[in-house]
């Protein structure tokens, strides 16, 4: 009997010696990005018969200005890669196309930040962004330039490389976009 209490009592010493170091908060810090488009490339566009936009197979790139609101401050000059889709539903009573300021659209992203120095690759952020919008019009059908309205988005990005254990919790607003959140490091 006391060798069971014994080891019972061990047992419960070594948990609340293990549990705080497991239960450590992770490290929230502001950051704020903005960003630009360089080039794009073109995937599947079709209207169904309903008004819908469907787009599929999309990417571009571009660079990002990552601050972080550290002591002292950071700023990474990052490359970007975005693959996406989107479904936008337009207003039936205007013609193709468009404008449509009252069109409501989702668009689905994965998303690569790359920070390098001298052409090496440093550590990436990578992981997913969806942007909600209201308006759209077609700029240039030829080539397929769009722009849309007010939009608002949400995005999670892990890190590897330099930024290994780090993650960006990101609200986007727009146009242009820009994103603001917090980096957690555990």
């Amino acid at each position: 009997m006391k060798k069971v209490i014994f080891v019972s009592i061990l047992a419960l010493i070594m948990l609340f010696t293990v549990a705080p170091a497991m239960a450590a908060p992770a490290t929230k810090v502001p950051v704020t990005i903005s960003t630009s488009t360089t080039g794009m490339t073109f995937g599947d566009f079709w209207v169904t018969d309903g008004g819908v936009v469907q787009m599929r197979d999309f990417a571009s790139d571009g660079k990002a200005y990552l601050q972080v609101a550290s002591s002292p401050p950071v700023a990474y000059q990052l490359t970007t890669h975005r693959d996406f889709s989107a479904t936008i539903n337009l207003e039936k009573d205007i013609p193709f196309p468009g404008p449509w300021p009252d069109a409501k659209g989702i668009t689905h992203s994965t998303l690569v930040w790359t920070y390098s120095i001298n052409g090496q690759v440093q550590g990436t952020f990578k992981g997913e962004w969806t942007l909600k919008f209201t308006g759209w019009t077609i700029v240039d059908i030829t080539k397929f330039i769009v722009t849309n309205g007010p939009s608002e988005g949400h995005a999670v990005l892990q890190g590897d490389g330099v930024f290994a254990g780090q993650t960006l919790m990101l609200d986007s607003t727009g146009p242009p976009t820009s994103f603001t959140g917090y980096l957690l490091t555990s």
